[in-house]
């Protein structure tokens, strides 16, 4: 899991460096998820229940045209200089994209 990726990083890191932890995805039902909201089978509350150890970690919405960790999956005329660098955002928090309302439906 990338979460036990970056802790294990930090842990090693944490005498040198003292930074905010942040992680970026796609994915608004896993957003949901990670807000603790609802109740769910069991490999998807084991799955959460993992991250959610991590309270340092802010979880951040990352638009899918923006996502360049999803670049990979596209057809290689797609790739950009995107792929090598990261969004031209990300250093400043004041442009960071913003998280979408996230609520349950009345879907089921």
């Amino acid at each position: 899991m990338a979460v036990n990726v970056l802790a294990n990083v930090r842990r090693a890191l944490d005498r040198f460096l003292d930074v905010d932890l942040h992680c970026w995805l796609e994915n608004t039902v896993v957003l949901y998820w990670l807000q603790g909201n609802g109740q769910y089978k069991q490999f998807v509350q084991n799955r959460i229940g993992k991250i959610q150890q991590h309270r340092n970690i802010s979880w951040h919405y990352v638009p899918t045209k923006e996502n360049t960790a999803d670049l990979g999956s596209r057809e290689a005329n797609q790739l950009t200089d995107q792929w090598k660098f990261a969004p031209q955002w990300l250093p400043d928090t004041d442009l960071w994209p913003e998280s979408p309302v996230i609520e349950r439906t009345s879907e089921t």
